[in-house]
């Protein structure tokens, strides 16, 4: 069994960092050079403006928050110790590097709003990934799977 799981956890590394190099490539190498620097660093423009009638904004900021549901669920099982905060954090980091990079290399529009959306998506991830680890949960003692109900802050 313990050999599985090194398995399974060098498994979802790998897959993470993939994931992210994918991740990196389609929101900055792959685009387009711009004549100018582009950003809107006010917070939450984008729900002004979908307000405003702008509806393809929605669809925009459900794909940012879906783009890094993949790295919270992952998140789950490579860090050594699970606690909520850290997906956050690194959810978060991630997503400021690449609006940097859009940023310094003109290959998109930095934006406060793609970073929150992008650390709730990695948050969403984690909790789901949470969540199937709590419902399966493996009772070594009797070898079966039961259903157990944890509070989120009690996962380690």
């Amino acid at each position: 069994m313990r050999q599985f799981r090194l398995i399974f956890k060098c498994s979802c590394l790998i897959a993470l960092i993939v994931y992210i190099g994918y991740t990196l490539d389609t929101t900055v190498f792959a685009r387009n050079e711009y004549a100018d620097y582009q950003y809107k660093l006010v917070p939450f423009w984008s729900y002004a403006a979908i307000m405003g009638g702008k509806d393809s904004l929605l669809k925009e900021d459900f794909l940012n928050v879906m783009l890094f549901v993949p790295i919270g669920f992952l998140l789950l099982y490579v860090l050594p110790q699970r606690r909520w905060w850290k997906a956050f954090l690194l959810g978060c980091v991630l997503s400021c590097l690449i609006e940097l990079l859009q940023l310094v290399g003109k290959r998109g529009t930095c934006e406060f709003d793609d970073v929150f959306h992008n650390t709730i998506g990695c948050l969403i991830g984690y909790f789901v990934a949470w969540l199937l680890v709590v419902i399966f949960k493996d009772d070594r003692k009797t070898n079966h799977v039961q259903m157990r109900s944890m509070s989120i802050f009690e996962i380690q």
